[in-house]
């Protein structure tokens, strides 16, 4: 069974590179620009991995994921981003568990399927 995985970032470009990368990997996700549309999304939605870059317009990814944590716990949240990890509030998040990856946009694609195969070899939610 394939569950859904959803990608938050403001860039359209990221997203448009992620989701062509993906496809060709046979992943499938949905992708946003807007925090706002996530949580419509996730009202309505089943999800079992959130992604979210740390830099959102309306609120950061950290904040993205906790709310996520709070209102979704059974949904596994990781951040991909280019923003350096040693910022206290996202270590702290991180030690808490409401980031529960981080994961290095500069690495590309291939840091973001190993994982994703890595999930789905723990038999956990998702299969790629």
């Amino acid at each position: 069974m394939h569950e859904k995985l959803i990608f938050i970032d403001l860039d359209d470009n990221i997203l448009s590179s992620l989701k062509q990368e993906l496809v060709k990997e046979g992943v499938h996700a949905e992708y946003f620009t807007s925090t706002e549309a996530v949580f419509e999304y996730l009202k309505h939605n089943p999800v079992s991995i959130v992604v979210s870059d740390i830099r959102m317009p309306d609120m950061d990814g950290v904040d993205v994921l906790k709310q996520i944590q709070n209102l979704y716990p059974d949904v596994y949240r990781v951040i991909l981003s280019c923003s350096d990890f040693n910022d206290q509030r996202t270590r702290e998040a991180f030690e808490n568990r409401t980031i529960e990856q981080w994961l290095d946009k500069n690495k590309g694609i291939s840091e973001l399927l190993e994982y994703l195969r890595t999930f789905e070899s723990n038999d956990q939610y998702f299969t790629v």
